[in-house]
């Protein structure tokens, strides 16, 4: 089992938006998933609600707490990959999904007030690591309008914060901001559009870093 966090202390970074897509492009390639809404503001949940009203394939949901990292690891045998929503701000829930997560995803914007909350994230997901070693962490360019300046700043606020990069990015679209409405992921949505094409190669990217650890530690053993 894949357990995935997505983390970021600012509110409106894209950890909602990046969860559920991640999410229903697992599930569209037929996987059993598990999305994790740890978030108050409860928009993992609605998403999913809306899927269900709507007939379209959805992942089951979960509402987390900080006994994360008891509960879950139980539901090894029932899913493939579970999707942690966790909340905006640095709390004991958060540490509670770092403790049991495999990958911890930090979407980050650009901006002053991106940059500072952005580093408080991963200030404690590198205590995260400390308790668990094999916690791989990445920062993710996320609901960024590349076409202004500001918009590109991004990767210099991820360069000062020390962490790697993923390289797929998910950029401001319209497709995310609609696809939900509809109960969907923006491959479903709109399959042929550049959101599409942004979510299945992080969704690639994702599995190919998992497979890669998979791999470290068979060729240890």
């Amino acid at each position: 089992m894949l357990t995935i966090a997505l983390c970021g202390q600012k509110g409106g970074a894209g950890k909602t938006t990046t969860a559920t897509n991640l999410a229903a492009e697992l599930v569209t390639r037929g996987s059993r998933v598990l999305l994790v809404d740890a978030d108050p503001q409860g928009s993992a949940s609605w998403w999913v609600a809306k899927a269900r009203e709507a007939k379209q394939p959805a992942p089951e949901l979960a509402h987390g707490d900080d006994s994360m990292h008891k509960r879950l690891p139980a539901l090894a045998d029932r899913f493939d990959v579970i999707v942690i929503d966790c909340p905006g701000r640095l709390s004991s829930v958060v540490r509670s999904a770092l403790a049991v997560s495999d990958i911890a995803i930090l979407p980050c914007g650009s901006g002053a007030l991106d940059g500072w909350a952005f580093v408080e994230t991963v200030k404690q997901v590198r205590e995260a690591q400390r308790l668990r070693p094999k916690l791989q962490a990445f920062a993710l360019v996320a609901h960024v309008d590349m076409r202004r300046a500001i918009g590109r700043s991004v990767h210099e606020v991820i360069q000062q914060a020390k962490i790697q990069v993923l390289d797929a990015e998910l950029i401001d679209r319209a497709e995310y901001e609609e696809a939900p409405w509809g109960g969907q992921g923006v491959t479903t949505w709109a399959p042929s559009s550049q959101a599409a094409e942004e979510v299945r190669a992080l969704v690639d990217e994702v599995l190919n870093l998992r497979g890669k650890q998979h791999g470290k530690k068979k060729a240890v053993g």
